[in-house]
């Protein structure tokens, strides 16, 4: 497929951006290209070549970027950043430039979604002697071969973001309509979408394979077009039963069962069908985190080859989330009795696999890590009674004269370290409290039991020093909770983590089956969008940094806030103005004279004393009295929060 064409698509979604259109559009898509081609689409809707693979990116700031668009249409940086300034969408700027191009390409070509996706691979690996400039050779014969509207979206594309509203879900949802049997019932049916019910939509439809309910068929007769729709398409009517034994025995896979719709009298069927076939796209994506992977195999194989679909060693997956409690009656009422408390630990969250004495440790961004924890890595290695395992702990450290907790800020600056990790190590040493196991013996524990990975947990592991088993309690009394927050509390930890014992696992789910409960004031982790330049002893520095958090349904990153207080001054007090400037100049994708917006990347924990309904932001909240925290290098903008949890946050204060 030429890129060409799916940028076509891309401005169809763009063009009618509803949460359906967006489904249908990615659908068609999906159905007409080749098996080979889907990964690299899925990869190219999500702006990210490197779904397999997350621990690499781009990584290409706006600098790069202006000499790339340069020195292929042969402007002067100088206009693309004016022009950029002026649209505020870098997309729009390429475009625009297109056409102004001082010279074609004499042997200009159409290039594949292959070539796009291809050259940004090879283009995030080149280190060394000249890299700088075999990159920019790299992008720019890219653009040099693009169309107007290529050059759009592929500048997009290297920024990581195509701003159409192509999320993880719409794509999840498309692969479901694209590849599976649509499930609709009748309360469905009266609901409109584009000024039509759906079921006029429906009645539209010509050669399609449609199961019918028998008891819904009265209801549709009355209907105008039907007598039209019954003879454009061909129809079965079975009775509940007849549907299920269908679906169960059969598939629900269009491929297979030659059907493309079946339309359900009662709304709890018809999502009990429906659900049965999410669930395995949902379980395939917390196995692999590659939606490019399930698509490819959907289309193959449906739900066939999505049963197949599992854990793999040093394949990081996203973890599983904790919503908030107000108290612990709140966290007792939500999550069910006796429940387990454990410590909630101020460190870096690690997810570590072991495969007999190879070992990896990744941050909850899936960034490998393991060179910047040796002690950790060895400590795996020597008290870890199994042969393989995929377990989950906190590594939190320790002042080496006192032996007491340290604040996880003194420990994350070991993240991104390539060098004196020795030194840091001595200085800062780490104890890792390990909470979870999601892999065991070859097999995936994610649908076990809290309680019996909790087990496992305590028959491999031999604790000493360096390795711990998360402190617990399995109670049922408040008086006893509280004892024990105390407990965490006076050992210099943030709070306690409150779970239900017959929990599975949920990769990337914010989950209602696992609490936590802090004392200090309501925080929330954001990225850096935007920031605004200093006055007096600021200037020259960035002193107010728009925040954003994420619209669930869209992907997008909508803003919330201006932050400018809780930095410092002096570097000796901690995180200063200075070092989060530093940090930002390689993410700035514009700049004015007085501002900057920047690449969605930084995550910052921040501290509000209230939340307020706003329309000065794009979130529809605006926090008061936002206070800086902290830098998240272990978070990824992908796991920041969401509206969702905003409206829950307001509602419950």
């Amino acid at each position: 497929m030429l890129f060409s064409q799916l940028c076509a698509y891309f401005e169809k979604i763009q063009d009618n951006p509803s949460q359906i259109h967006k489904i249908n559009i990615l659908a068609e898509l999906f159905g007409k290209c080749k098996t080979d081609e889907i990964e690299n689409i899925v990869m190219l809707c999500l702006a990210n070549v490197f779904l397999s693979n997350p621990e690499k990116e781009l990584g290409i700031s706006s600098n790069l970027i202006a000499e790339t668009i340069s020195k292929a249409f042969c402007i002067k940086k100088k206009i693309i950043m004016n022009e950029w300034q002026k649209t505020g969408d870098l997309g729009i700027t390429a475009q625009n430039l297109f056409f102004k191009k001082t010279q074609k390409m004499l042997f200009s070509s159409k290039i594949s979604i292959c070539d796009v996706v291809a050259n940004l691979q090879k283009f995030a690996i080149i280190e060394g002697k000249n890299a700088q400039l075999k990159k920019i050779q790299i992008i720019s014969s890219l653009f040099g071969s693009c169309t107007g509207l290529e050059a759009k979206y592929l500048s997009k594309i290297i920024i990581g973001n195509l701003r159409i509203g192509i999320s993880e879900g719409i794509i999840k949802e498309a692969i479901l309509t694209g590849f599976f049997t649509n499930i609709l019932w009748k309360n469905m049916l009266l609901q409109k979408r584009d000024k039509k019910q759906v079921f006029e939509e429906i009645f539209e439809l010509k050669n399609t394979n449609i199961i019918i309910e028998k008891k819904i068929i009265d209801f549709l007769k009355k209907k105008k077009n039907f007598d039209l729709f019954k003879k454009n398409n061909k129809i079965k009517l079975l009775e509940k039963k007849e549907i299920k034994d269908f679906f169960y025995k059969n598939s629900f896979f269009k491929k297979k069962n030659k059907i493309d719709f079946c339309i359900s009298g009662e709304t709890e069927f018809g999502n009990e069908l429906k659900n049965k076939i999410e669930k395995k796209i949902d379980t395939s994506f917390q196995a692999t985190n590659n939606l490019a992977l399930i698509a490819k195999i959907a289309k193959q194989e449906g739900e066939f080859g999505l049963n197949k679909l599992d854990m793999k060693l040093f394949c990081p997956i996203k973890v599983m989330l904790a919503q908030k409690a107000q108290s612990f009656e709140d966290a007792f009422e939500r999550v069910g009795i006796p429940s387990a408390i454990e410590y909630k630990y101020d460190g870096i969250r690690m997810q570590i696999h072991k495969n007999k004495d190879k070992i990896q440790i990744y941050t909850r961004k899936l960034e490998n890590i393991t060179k910047q924890f040796p002690e950790i890595e060895h400590a795996i290695k020597k008290n870890i009674l199994c042969e393989n395992c995929v377990i989950e702990g906190e590594a939190v450290g320790i002042d080496a004269n006192t032996k007491k907790y340290i604040p996880f800020q003194y420990i994350s600056q070991r993240i991104k370290r390539k060098y004196r990790i020795k030194e840091l190590s001595e200085k800062f040493p780490v104890v890792l409290h390990i909470f979870d196991i999601t892999y065991f013996a070859g097999k995936s524990m994610l649908l076990e039991k809290f309680s019996k990975r909790r087990k496992l947990l305590e028959k491999i592991i031999k604790q000493n020093n360096a390795l711990l088993i998360a402190k617990q309690l399995i109670t049922s009394s408040i008086k006893d909770a509280k004892e024990f927050y105390k407990l965490a509390l006076k050992d210099n930890q943030e709070g306690v983590m409150i779970k239900n014992l017959n929990s599975p696992y949920i990769p990337g789910s914010r989950v209602g089956t696992m609490l936590k409960l802090k004392p200090i004031l309501d925080t929330l982790d954001l990225v850096i969008v935007g920031a605004e330049y200093g006055k007096g002893k600021r200037k020259g520095y960035l002193s107010s940094f728009l925040l954003a958090c994420k619209d669930e349904k869209t992907g997008e990153f909508k803003t919330i806030g201006k932050l400018g207080t809780g930095l410092k001054e002096k570097q000796e007090q901690g995180t200063t103005f200075m070092d989060l400037s530093n940090l930002i100049k390689e993410d700035i994708l514009m700049q004015t004279d007085l501002s900057v917006f920047v690449k969605p990347k930084i995550v910052v924990e921040v501290a509000y004393e209230e939340m307020q309904k706003s329309t000065n932001y794009e979130s529809g909240y605006a926090l008061r009295f936002p206070r800086f925290i902290q830098i998240r290098p272990d978070k990824d903008a992908s796991d920041i929060n969401t509206i969702k949890d905003i409206e829950l946050l307001k509602k419950l204060s």
